[in-house]
């Protein structure tokens, strides 16, 4: 709406947009989207879209454990505890399969309402603890950036009961964190902006 008004008042023939492109690859699409069809972006619930995966795990699958660094994504245990430490909770953990996402509600320095992820792997086990769904109709792929890119920290430190537990973990349900507005781009817009 801004870059329209910009272009009528002025009637220059561009718009530059500088930091408000910062971790917000998308905002050329909203801008050329609100040009093209004189509205905004759609915007809904996260709850809208996504579906709850509590699938348990098999005890016999050969899935890697993971978990997620709100630095790298999904990360083998391995790799930051030196084995795999699920132990008798494994039975517990959460088949997560290909272009499904993790929410991770636990405080870090670098995120500090959590990290969303896409996992890319065909299947992995992980955390009972993380929020898991599917977005079905939607790029997971674009979603696991854009639910990842911080502009939903304002949204989710009202959501924060309190301040990080004793284990890291924020107080933010599944059904309070897929409570957040979302934008809804087009299939298209989805896939050039994954």
């Amino acid at each position: 709406a801004d870059a329209k008004r910009i272009l009528e008042f002025t009637g220059c023939d561009l718009v530059m947009i500088g930091r408000g492109s910062y971790g917000r690859p998308w905002i050329f699409k909203q801008v050329e989207h609100f040009l093209e069809t004189g509205e905004e972006m759609e915007e809904i619930t996260l709850s809208d879209i996504a579906e709850i995966v509590d699938r348990k795990t098999d005890e016999q699958s050969n899935a890697p454990v993971m978990m997620i660094s709100s630095a790298y994504g999904f990360i083998n245990q391995s790799e930051k505890y030196s084995t795999d430490n699920a132990g008798s909770s494994l039975k517990n953990y959460i088949l997560l399969k290909k272009g499904e996402l993790a929410y991770n509600h636990g405080y870090s320095a670098l995120r500090n309402f959590g990290s969303c992820f896409t996992l890319e792997k065909e299947e992995a086990r992980i955390p009972f603890v993380y929020h898991c769904f599917s977005i079905p109709s939607q790029n997971p792929y674009f979603y696991g950036y854009y639910l990842n890119c911080g502009i939903f920290d304002k949204q989710l430190r009202k959501l924060v009961a309190s301040t990080a537990r004793m284990d890291g973990l924020l107080n933010i349900s599944y059904s309070d964190y897929t409570s957040i507005k979302v934008k809804k781009p087009s299939e298209n817009e989805q896939k050039e902006l994954a």
